[in-house]
């Protein structure tokens, strides 16, 4: 009886062992985890601040070296009120658009950016939270090993239901915390929101001469 008592708490401690070292990898994979995910957002919104500040680069450029028509000048104006101008506003000359252009164009592109960003947090919450929904379905038996008991399944589920949660949670947070930072700049940059004064509506846009 003895003998068998001993095995069973050696079992049982080996047991707790395993569920501890089970626990501590998880924590490790979880960290390691979240700053690849990290690393892909930021990523995401590298990728959209680099193609924005290329297009930018590239129409300062052209407007530099534009030596055309009045009828050309008048399509290519066409071209950049279509492409920028309910964001950075309307207006009438080449040489408004260059101007606005390096006046403007780094916050369009930081806003690019952090826009970008917050998408790819959105799309990481959504994740998590499916994570979440699954965790709170899953039965507590689905949570157990070979060394577990019912009450330690139950334990194991509340705290998978809270690590999920806690992730949810996470990327809430870092969504609304980039998507204020893309609103602080457009406020500040007076970004967005500017209605092409042809279409009969007043227009926010730069001052028309």
């Amino acid at each position: 009886a003895l003998i068998s008592t001993g095995i069973g708490a050696i079992i049982v401690l080996v047991g707790e062992l395993v569920g501890w070292l089970v626990n501590l990898f998880d924590t490790i994979s979880e960290t390691e985890k979240r700053q690849e995910e990290l690393n892909e957002i930021m990523d995401e919104g590298s990728k959209a601040y680099a193609k924005a500040r290329g297009e930018i680069e590239g129409y300062i450029t052209k407007i530099e070296k534009f030596n055309g028509t009045k009828k050309q000048e008048k399509e290519l104006v066409k071209e950049l009120n279509s492409k920028y101008g309910e964001a950075l506003g309307y207006y009438d000359s080449l040489a408004q658009w260059k101007d606005i252009l390096k006046t403007k164009g780094e916050e369009y592109c930081q806003m690019l950016l952090k826009e970008a960003e917050a998408q790819a947090i959105l799309s990481k919450y959504t994740e998590a939270y499916i994570a979440l929904v699954e965790a709170r379905n899953k039965k507590a038996a689905d949570y157990g090993h070979w060394y577990t008991t019912k009450a330690g399944d139950l334990e194991r589920k509340r705290e998978a239901i809270a690590d999920a949660q806690e992730t949810a949670d996470y990327w809430m947070e870092e969504y609304k915390r980039k998507m204020a930072e893309a609103q602080s700049i457009k406020i500040e940059g007076n970004i967005g929101g500017h209605v092409d004064p042809k279409s009969g509506h007043r227009s926010t846009g730069g001052k028309k001469g």
